[in-house]
């Protein structure tokens, strides 16, 4: 368990069982899971994706 993807997989299991707790869990959601994959798939680093949600989430609320 020391590739970066089983690190990123095992920190998102744990940020999404906090978020399940404080009733704000995005599993299932088709952006989330998108951005998801990417970041553990190496193809966003964690900014590039908290830029990516940002910008979604303020252009959606519009």
């Amino acid at each position: 368990m020391n590739s970066i993807y089983d690190k990123r997989t095992k920190a998102f299991k744990k940020a999404e069982a906090s978020l399940y707790l404080s009733n704000k869990d995005p599993r299932g959601l088709p952006y989330y899971e998108l951005i998801k994959s990417k970041v553990i798939n190496e193809e966003l680093t964690y900014e590039e994706a908290r830029l990516e949600v940002f910008n979604y989430y303020t252009e959606k609320s519009k």
